[in-house]
């Protein structure tokens, strides 16, 4: 990623495969449909992932458990950012943090109330404000 200017809007271009670049307009980006697109590129990683038959499977969290129907504990597996730091529950909290607080929403989050937070050195808890439904 490369970074252009020192204030926030500042333009972010990302390497796609062949070289191309995606130029960012910070009010779109990584916001609505370009967090999809930007997932296929394999610039970003979300905590799980879908196998060929749609069921979740380890990304970032190496292991999750249901605490209730409006919880989750994800254990992540260690990680580090682009510029080499370590990816923490904190730093995870944080960033779905300022996604949810993001205008425009990312599409994967419009309507979502949810709540992050560390809850030990490698455990991130995520809590809604309406019940999971999922199928086993």
């Amino acid at each position: 990623m490369r970074r252009q200017g020192k204030a926030p809007g500042y333009d972010v271009r990302f390497a796609a495969a062949g070289g191309a670049r995606l130029p960012a307009r910070r009010e779109s980006l990584p916001y609505g449909a370009d967090a999809t697109i930007l997932s296929r590129l394999g610039v970003t990683e979300g905590l799980t992932s879908l196998d060929a038959n749609g069921s979740a499977v380890p990304a970032l969290a190496r292991s999750w458990q249901r605490e209730s129907d409006r919880s989750w504990l994800f254990t992540l597996r260690e990680a580090r950012f682009q510029d080499g730091t370590d990816v923490t529950p904190g730093r995870v909290a944080a960033a779905l943090a300022y996604a949810v607080a993001a205008k425009p929403a990312p599409a994967a989050l419009s309507g979502v109330t949810l709540a992050a937070e560390s809850a030990g050195a490698d455990r991130l808890r995520i809590t809604t404000n309406s019940l999971i439904r999922y199928c086993r």
